[in-house]
């Protein structure tokens, strides 16, 4: 969680498509309710040090998209088995490698940020992973409007997911200690974000986050199979 908070903090998103893969191997209840509590105070944290000034507005539009998107997850995660969740886990951490790999730049037009929106949604609320679609828009913004727009979309995401997630049975008093567990790496990476966005080669460590991300999901899909 330190590591992934890290990069979301230093380059606007990123932090469970590093963190969620490797805490699903370790408990399956981390993700995706303990995993959206601590990015939530991380985005709020990144909101205040990098303000709103910067916020590109056209976002709003994807937020409407996001929060049909979320509320679609809460229903189908009220009904899926735990053994149907890690496989559609896998499935979308794989998606969304596939998405960053694939490098295209959608243009900003109101079907594309609600398409977006509403994928990104769906695939953070049932996986925590929600960056990749949205930075397909916005990933040729300056670093501050990045981290501002995204952090302003995320946040409006972990307010309408934390209470979909309880109403679905997915978040509860049983996840409380893995909460406190992710909290303090929440907070350290955050704190070791500013320092990272002036020192991070991304030519170096997107290989390494996308390949991390896709050998733990490779390694989820074998150990839900076998």
């Amino acid at each position: 969680m330190l590591a992934g908070c890290a990069v979301q903090g230093a380059v606007g998103f990123g932090a469970n498509l590093v963190a969620a893969p490797l805490l699903v191997l370790i408990d399956g209840r981390f993700v995706p309710g303990p995993t959206i509590v601590a990015t939530g105070l991380l985005n709020v944290l990144v909101i205040r040090r990098e303000g709103t000034g910067r916020v590109d507005h056209s976002v709003d539009t994807a937020i409407a998209g996001q929060v049909v998107g979320v509320l679609g997850a809460g229903v189908l995660l009220a009904v899926v088995s735990d053994e149907l969740l890690a496989l559609l886990f896998a499935g979308l951490v794989l998606t969304a490698v596939a998405l960053s790999l694939a490098g295209w730049h959608l243009a900003k037009t109101r079907p594309n940020l609600v398409g977006v929106g509403l994928l990104s949604g769906f695939m953070g609320t049932v996986s925590g992973i929600g960056g990749p679609p949205i930075a397909l828009v916005y990933q040729r913004a300056d670093g501050p409007t990045l981290r501002s727009t995204l952090a302003r979309f995320f946040t409006v995401g972990n307010v309408v997911a934390i209470p979909t997630l309880v109403l679905a049975g997915r978040l509860g008093w049983d996840e409380l200690p893995l909460i406190a567990i992710l909290l303090p790496g929440a907070l350290a990476g955050y704190a070791s974000s500013g320092w990272l966005a002036g020192h991070l080669d991304k030519r170096t460590a997107r290989p390494i986050i996308l390949g991390l991300s896709t050998a733990a999901a490779l390694a989820v899909l074998v150990r839900t199979l076998t």
